[in-house]
């Protein structure tokens, strides 16, 4: 693609309206962002997600809502699109695993350079573009964990596990932890999280793209106890990404 073909212009206030429709019904955050990090324009997803009034997300650094390091990451993107190069990157926003496509727009005279940012829920079943449509593609290496960053970093490996659907006798034998331990990391999990059950909380896993991949290494053994050969086994998953 070249640089003619891979810049448009953003649309004026009546296209917008479209521009609106099509994010609401496909649950996307779209966001106009500068080289410098300051979001110029976005829809109302975005600034729901952000926890703001539409009108409170315009003109404020992306610093503002995300960590340094996510921002810096992202900037990088930003920088590599509005020389002409889209790109696409994958990887946790708000808690969940999303696609993040990232284009260069025309920008107005004496203006920093322009990327229109399109995020969307990236479920576990999503087919890939066929090789002609698809953009190269990055796996971000700082992950904004929203919700899911009051989890401590074992819980974050049974929610895991949970995703996949592993009994809590499985998961006990994978940690070499007794089966009460992770029952009672899976009330823990619920009350955070605000899951009734394990199928509320597996599906969180699923929708933040922790339960793709392979399966985690198990734990070393304890007091000489190995898991039970052939008790865990990892669910198949339809793509090859990795946490």
């Amino acid at each position: 693609m070249t640089e003619a073909k891979s810049r448009f212009s953003f649309p004026d206030e009546g296209a917008a309206a479209v521009v609106d429709a099509l994010a609401d019904d496909t649950n996307c955050l779209v966001l106009v962002i500068d080289v410098n990090g300051m979001i110029v324009w976005a829809n109302q997803n975005a600034a729901t997600a952000c926890g703001v009034p539409r009108e409170a997300i315009i003109d404020v650094p992306l610093l503002t809502f995300f960590p340094q390091s996510y921002v810096e990451e992202r900037l990088g993107f930003i920088r590599e699109a509005a020389a002409g190069q889209p790109l696409a990157c994958e990887g946790l926003c708000w808690g969940l695993f999303r696609r993040t496509t990232f284009r260069p727009l025309n920008t107005p005279d004496g203006s920093p350079a322009r990327v229109l940012i399109v995020c969307r829920p990236m479920p576990s079943d999503d087919t890939p573009q066929p090789a002609e449509h698809a953009l190269p593609t990055r796996r971000s290496q700082y992950n904004d964990l929203g919700p899911l960053s009051v989890l401590t970093e074992k819980e974050l490996e049974i929610l895991d596990l949970i995703g996949r659907g592993l009994s809590t006798a499985k998961i006990a034998a994978h940690l070499g932890r007794s089966a009460k331990t992770i029952e009672w990391h899976r009330v823990a999990l619920g009350e955070k999280l605000g899951a009734a059950n394990r199928v509320g909380l597996a599906r969180i896993a699923i929708n933040a793209g922790l339960s793709a991949g392979p399966l985690p290494a198990p734990a070393d053994p304890v007091d000489g106890k190995h898991p039970e050969p052939g008790s865990v086994e990892p669910k198949p998953t339809p793509h090859s990404r990795t946490r």
